[in-house]
Parts: C-alpha cells; structure tokens; sequence
C-alpha cells in the first residue's frame, strides 16, 4: 500500500485545488495536538501566504476590521549579515483578542537588477 506524505503533494494540490486543501485541514484540524496542528500549517503555508479565507479559517483565523494601523520600518538599509527591525501596530475595531497572521516580504536587490521580493 502507497502511504501519501500530506507535505509532499501540498503544494500541487493547493494550486489546483484550493477548497479541497482547506476542508481537509479542517478536518485534521478538528482534535489535533499540538505536532499535527504545526503540520497541517506547514502543509497550508501556500494558501496562506495568499490568504485563502477557506483555509485561514480552518486555521482557526477570521477576518479581522481594523481601525487603525501603524508600520515603521526602524533600519532602512541592511548590510549583510545584519538585522532588519520594524515595528507595527494593530488595532481591531472589536475589543477581545484576535488571533493573527504577520506575513512580510524583504526585497533584495540583486547586482544591477531591480530588487526582488523575498517572502520570509
């Protein structure tokens, strides 16, 4: 019997297949300890990384409305092998907590060329 690693074949899937991905980290999701929750987000990192609503829900995220929101970048040129540092604020228009994602793009620039967004 064919045993298939969920990581493996994440990636194909959640391009074609994006509503299948998300009902199925639902499900692993529902119950899961702590080693299958990481996991299941690993295997997800695509979907939410384009912030897929089906899948982020699954996660356990909703949409959250914002009344305000500050971005301060604090070390605008980086030299290799160093820090970059920024620093944000959040503020949801509900009181309680709100549970979140933070996903950023440093862009590089690479010899002469135009700079290229890396995602970390």
């Amino acid at each position: 019997m064919y045993a298939v690693r969920w990581p493996t074949i994440s990636t194909t899937l959640q391009k074609n297949h994006p509503e299948l991905v998300a009902k199925l980290a639902k499900s692993w999701m529902q119950g899961a300890n702590k080693d299958r929750q990481r996991l299941v987000r690993r295997a997800c990192r695509t979907l939410i990384k384009n912030g897929h609503p089906p899948t982020l829900g699954a996660l356990g995220y909703a949409p959250i409305k914002l009344s305000q929101t500050e971005f301060e970048v604090l070390t605008p040129e980086v030299k290799f092998g160093t820090a970059v540092e920024f620093s944000y604020k959040l503020t949801p228009e509900n009181n309680g907590a709100h549970p979140y994602i933070l996903d950023f793009a440093i862009h590089f620039k690479k010899s002469e060329r135009r700079p290229v967004p890396e995602s970390l």
